[in-house]
């Protein structure tokens, strides 16, 4: 009996995580040595920092990883699941732009020779949403739209009149589009 309650604890707290949604960004590169072959089949060091502002931008966020290269060079990891004592849910990605920095050590350790930085060139919107404060249109053509005029209880009449039939008779809806 207690192997039977262990396996329900084990899968309840699995699917609890499953649900939560990734805090990571997918990154894939192929590793070449300084000669510009491929680094195949082969656990590298990474250091990788999100710089804010420019390539030589201030770190608000840095890890570490070890991934291993497949027989075409190419790695792929996630930003925000390696080792670091930041946290990538902490990156104010309203500040922008942003450039991704990776320093490799092709020995697998922490000796990195090899470094390139991008600019990261659209804002990881799921990492992004987390700072809407609110649902306020700001947009000029939208605030120009007889939709902007639009409250939140006339929403709750028009789905108690698209619930009961057209009535229009009560005001709930018009033909009235000026």
């Amino acid at each position: 009996m207690k192997k039977l309650i262990l396996l329900i604890v084990t899968i309840a707290c699995c699917l609890q995580l499953v649900a939560q949604s990734p805090n990571g960004i997918s990154y894939q590169a192929v590793i070449r040595d300084g000669d510009g072959d491929l680094i195949e089949n082969s656990l590298i060091g990474m250091k990788i920092s999100i710089l804010s502002g420019s390539a030589q931008g201030t770190p608000v966020y840095e890890e570490t990883q070890n991934p291993m290269t497949n027989e075409h060079g190419l790695i792929t990891i996630i930003i925000g699941e390696g080792t670091s004592s930041d946290n990538l849910s902490n990156v104010n990605w309203q500040n922008q732009p942003f450039f991704i920095k990776m320093e490799i050590d092709p020995d697998g350790g922490t000796s990195y020779s090899i470094e390139m930085t991008s600019q990261i060139m659209s804002v990881p919107f799921a990492l992004y949403s987390e700072y809407a404060e609110s649902t306020e249109e700001s947009d000029p053509i939208f605030t120009a739209s007889p939709a902007f005029e639009i409250q939140d209880e006339d929403i709750e009449n028009w789905d108690e009149a698209y619930q009961w039939g057209n009535h229009a008779d009560e005001g709930y809806i018009t033909d009235d589009f000026e």
